[in-house]
This record gives structure tokens, sequence and C-alpha cells, in this order.
């Protein structure tokens, strides 16, 4: 009997980090401590890139990868962290713009170079960073290939965490051509893979032991 409850604990265990899979995301940090002219901006900052992946889903669900090519992405801050230079919401490449000669901080979403964006609505202040968008031509924002991909750059001041789930990241969803919306989840950490891999160990031993 508790051999079963072991195995079912651990089937429940791998669905919630498993079933849901098909488009995932990280947060890298890519600079720290940034300081700049301070008409531009009178501190420092930290410069944060958030990125998606396509992952294969289990065999269940297709067992495949998407090319995803619409996003809806929402991005908040309670505290007005979001450092801005205007309402450009999309830029291609993932340098932070030059104001009079000096790097400046901002936020905004990574286009793939020479692309345009079609959206339908968009916010871009120190609150808020959100938009629903796909691009002219059927552009891939996010490929197959499994390869992180950033659509989306954050400068905030320096310190801000911006790993933590939830603080900022509002939730949003990618749309592969023809498809229903998927929902974007974060990426499995490394220490919970090690502990279903000790779960599964666990368990073996344990049915071992009792046969």
């Amino acid at each position: 009997m508790l051999r079963k409850i072991f195995f079912a604990g651990l089937a429940v265990l791998m669905m919630a980090t498993t079933s849901q899979a098909g488009i995932v995301y990280n947060w890298v940090k890519t600079a720290t401590n940034q300081t700049t002219n301070s008409l531009v901006y009178p501190g420092a900052f930290d410069t944060w890139e958030f990125q998606l992946s396509s992952v294969a889903l289990p065999t269940a669900q297709g067992g495949v990868a998407k090319n995803y090519d619409a996003l809806s992405l929402n991005f908040t801050s309670s505290t007005g962290a979001l450092l801005t230079t205007g309402s450009t919401t999309f830029k291609s490449g993932t340098a932070n713009p030059v104001v009079f000669g000096f790097n400046a901080p901002d936020c905004f979403f990574v286009l793939p170079s020479g692309a345009a964006q079609l959206a339908a609505t968009q916010v871009d202040t120190a609150n808020i960073l959100q938009s629903d968008y796909t691009t002219q031509g059927g552009v891939i924002l996010v490929p197959i290939s499994g390869a992180k991909t950033t659509v989306a750059a954050f400068s905030v001041p320096t310190g801000t965490s911006l790993s933590a789930a939830g603080i900022f990241w509002g939730g949003g969803t990618a749309v592969a051509a023809g498809g229903l919306p998927d929902v974007i989840i974060a990426a499995p950490e490394p220490a919970a893979i090690a502990m279903i891999g000790l779960a599964v160990a666990g368990c073996l031993g344990y049915g071992r032991r009792r046969s």
C-alpha cells in the first residue's frame, strides 16, 4: 500500500513539473551596477533579460516543441522600478538606447532583427510593460530549436531582484501558428529536477526492499 502511495505521489510531482511544459521562461542578469550621466539617470542600475524557450511536451500532448510566432506578455511593478526612456516598447536587439551620447536604462520588448511588430495593446511605463503582439510576415519569435531567446530587456535600480517569480512577471501566453495559446511557465530549477531524481531513486529502493 505504501509503495503505491509513494509512486502516486511521484507521478503527481512529475506531472506538476512537465504537464504544462511547452514554453518556459528564465530571468538572466546581464549587467550589474551600471552608471550613466546623472542627467540621464541619477543612480546605478542592473540589466536583466527575460528569455523564453520552446520545449518538447510529453508524448501524450504531442511530444514536440513548437515555433511560437505570437506572444502576450505582462510585467508589472508596484514600486515603479521599471526604468524607461519613453514609450518605445519594441526594439531590435538587447542594447540599451543612447541618450545625449550616454547609455540609458530602459525596459522594452526585443524583436528579431528587422522584424516589425503588430501590437493589439501595449503599455510602457515605470509600472507596466505589457503587450499582445505578433510580427509581420509570421517571423518566428521563439524557435522550435529550444534555444533561449531574449524577448524582453529590463533596467532596474541596482539590487532589485527580478529572479523570484511573481515579483514583476505578471504572466503570459504564446501561440504557435494555427494553435491555441500555451501558458508560459517557469523553467524547472536544477534543484527541483534533482529532487525528482532522488524521489525516483528512493521509491525504487523502497520497492526493492519490500519485494
